[in-house]
């Protein structure tokens, strides 16, 4: 993976989570090492965590600067982990004025960037669209490009988007 982060540009680095990948935070101290809930219930720090539930968002977004909200597409890569939530539920939930940024995740396309950000959330996560792409770098930077196009609800002033 340091390897596909180095083909990066570095600005975006405060903008990447890795799960899982500790190992690299010496290597790219402007990432940050995303939570599971294991992890949170063991008591480790981070700025990012998943959640399941609009409860475990209620919960967690007082100690974490943002977090995902999953799955809200089918899963590319995990098959059978299917969308859990409807639009309509979750842009009332979106509504709410919170303390933390909630990222949309799981199936998520760039055919899909647009209604993530009509919804109300603050940004998007990609997994499956680019580690099962022939080309990731390519399905990134394509992401990018839809993703730039939108506006982006806002969360006190600390905005989550990936510079040009």
């Amino acid at each position: 993976m340091a390897h596909l982060l180095r083909a990066l540009p570095r600005e975006t680095y405060p903008h990447i989570s890795v799960h899982g990948k500790a190992d690299l935070l010496p290597l790219f101290p402007d990432i940050s090492l995303h939570l599971t809930g294991r992890d949170v219930k063991d008591g480790k720090k981070g700025r990012s965590a998943s959640c399941h539930t609009f409860r475990e968002v209620s919960v967690l977004e007082h100690s974490m600067e943002y977090l995902f909200l999953s799955p809200m597409r089918d899963s590319i890569s995990k098959k059978g982990y299917e969308q859990q939530f409807d639009d309509a539920s979750v842009q009332d939930f979106l509504r709410r004025k919170r303390s933390a940024a909630l990222i949309a995740l799981g199936g998520i396309t760039s055919a899909h960037i647009p209604s993530m950000a009509s919804l109300g959330f603050n940004g998007v996560a990609l997994m499956g669209a680019l580690w099962t792409a022939p080309n990731p770098l390519e399905a990134f930077l394509e992401c990018q490009d839809v993703y730039l196009r939108y506006s982006w609800k806002d969360y006190g002033g600390r905005h989550v988007r990936i510079p040009d």
